[in-house]
């Protein structure tokens, strides 16, 4: 092989290079968005919903084990970015019902049932459940 035929081969392979690396950018890019698409679609449609999803998940295990200190700084965390989640409040109840503070579990009840009127069957059964256990232990509702 001459020198010039080397030298063409240069030029083709830095060519190449150059077009491999042009290609690898938008192909990177394509990559990233629908690996976003994905993971979007696997949550619910939106990002909030993956947020929401965490914190549903450890707050259920948080329940499990018994932490209910660790539940409510989380749901007060959860409160500061969505003040409208009803749910924050259920668990929130839950876990004061569950440490026998019936008085602040029936609270947050009622601000689950503030925050979303079309959960009054399910708030109510806590309520009731709360004002049984206030009444068994003679505390004032």
């Amino acid at each position: 092989m001459d020198s010039e035929s080397a030298r063409i081969i240069v030029v083709q392979l830095r060519w190449i290079k150059i077009l491999i690396g042009s290609l690898m950018v938008p192909v990177l890019f394509v990559a990233i968005v629908m690996g976003m698409q994905y993971w979007k679609l696997q949550c619910g449609g939106s990002w909030r919903a993956v947020k929401a999803q965490r914190f549903f998940k450890r707050v259920s295990v948080l329940l499990a084990e018994g932490k209910y200190e660790e539940i409510h700084a989380l749901c007060q965390r959860r409160l500061q970015e969505e003040p409208t989640d009803d749910s924050v409040y259920l668990y929130m109840g839950q876990a004061n019902y569950r440490q026998g503070k019936y008085r602040e579990a029936e609270a947050a009840f009622l601000k689950a049932s503030d925050v979303s009127p079309g959960m009054g069957q399910r708030v109510q059964e806590y309520l009731d459940a709360c004002r049984r256990k206030m009444a068994e232990t003679g505390a004032t509702p």
